[in-house]
């Protein structure tokens, strides 16, 4: 019964493509595998071709769905190519957005060659981004929430109160290494008495030279007091 059913649908196609061969059909929707298609173009079952072409003339986003058919925009997964209707130049993006249609994951490859990988919270609000930008060359790693935190060869529960670590091993920074608190060295206590001491060794200390400055203006104390 299938079969007649779908010989009698294709002689059905090929009158209507040689009656009117730019349009197949003009109205209504196609199904094959299924006799009630739910959209222009239903197929139940694999597809296959060489090449592919999606386009929105309306200027709304593109969207890719995978895996079960949603009728909402959540939990989508989008593409947009060439998408210039919203003022985009990406020739490639991605994004995945929640079940409250809020963005999570976006990943952009630029037409001028930057690109960039951007994660977001709950209510969209950007946490961390990978960026590239061509025009100077440089790449950027942004992680704008106060409470950020890298650790290497550990997890975040391992001590929480840095937002540096490096867990055993060693670090080397060739360039200066620039403070606006203290260094502690062996030791994370700075004070002494009522002095705060800008750094702080706990343990043996060599140099091949110290150079102690005794005339630095000392703005504490007035003559004739």
């Amino acid at each position: 019964m299938k079969k007649i059913i779908l010989l009698s649908f294709l002689i059905t196609s090929l009158n209507v493509i040689a009656q009117n061969p730019n349009t197949f059909p003009n109205f209504g929707n196609v199904g094959i595998g299924t006799n009630t298609p739910s959209t222009e173009l239903e197929v139940i079952g694999k597809v296959k071709a060489k090449t592919g072409l999606f386009t929105n003339g309306d200027g709304s986003d593109f969207v890719f769905q995978l895996g079960e058919e949603l009728t909402t925009n959540s939990r989508n997964i989008r593409f947009y190519i060439n998408n210039n209707a919203t003022g985009s130049q990406s020739i490639f993006s991605e994004g995945w957005y929640d079940s409250n249609n809020k963005r999570r994951l976006i990943s952009s490859f630029k037409s001028n060659g930057s690109a960039y990988i951007g994660y977001y919270d709950a209510n969209g609000s950007e946490f961390y981004k990978l960026d590239y930008n061509s025009g100077t060359d440089k790449v950027y790693i942004h992680m704008p929430k106060p409470d950020s935190r890298i650790v290497i060869g550990g997890f975040s529960g391992y001590l929480p109160e840095h937002k540096f670590v490096v867990k055993e091993g060693s670090a080397m920074i060739e360039g200066n290494i620039l403070t606006n608190s203290n260094i502690g060295i062996g030791t994370n206590s700075f004070i002494d008495g009522a002095k705060t001491y800008r750094l702080s060794i706990s343990g043996n200390m060599r140099a091949h030279e110290i150079k102690v400055y005794t005339d630095w203006a000392d703005f504490c104390f007035r003559k004739g007091l």
